[in-house]
């Protein structure tokens, strides 16, 4: 081999040497990012509504509110259940759907629980004692982050006072 077949093959090597190391700190970067969005996502009650009324039970209307503080897109992340509470009594659960939220903003989802009477007996007694009723749902948020090969988990818990009227 000549020298100028010795020095291009050395300066090709080094440029794929440090190809490799710019794509794996560019993937760390990425997994760093994807990671805090989906560990920095704040979840709230925005609002508890009755919409229905019936002789056995009734229907709440929880709209939950998904705050990403960060710059950084969250990954695809769910919450494959959830458990709701009035005055600290467990009345049900449900399920939320695959999401995403932007960097920097808010998203909402609403989600329809019946919560039967016979369940939730002293709740509805001690919320018409006491002119309102506290909700509380907790869950875990779940998100898959370099490119779906590792899955995290977030668990939360939130609250909101609702006065009946």
């Amino acid at each position: 081999m000549d020298l100028l077949g010795a020095v291009s093959l050395r300066w090709v090597s080094r440029l794929l040497v440090l190809l490799i190391v710019v794509a794996i700190i560019a993937s760390a970067y990425e997994l760093y990012c994807e990671y805090l969005a989906a560990k920095n996502l704040r979840v709230e009650i925005a609002g508890v509504s009755i919409v229905r009324v019936g002789l056995a039970s009734a229907d709440l209307d929880i709209k939950l509110k998904f705050t990403n503080p960060t710059t950084h897109e969250t990954p695809v992340f769910w919450v494959d259940s959830y458990q709701v509470y009035i005055n600290n009594i467990y009345v049900g659960s449900g399920s939320l759907p695959l999401m995403k939220v932007p960097a920097n903003t808010v998203i909402y989802c609403s989600t329809t629980l019946t919560v039967e009477y016979e369940k939730a007996g002293l709740a509805v007694l001690q919320a018409i004692k006491q002119g309102s009723f506290e909700v509380k749902v907790e869950g875990v948020v779940k998100a898959k982050i370099l490119s779906n090969l590792i899955t995290i988990s977030t668990p939360f818990t939130t609250t909101r006072t609702v006065a009946l009227s």
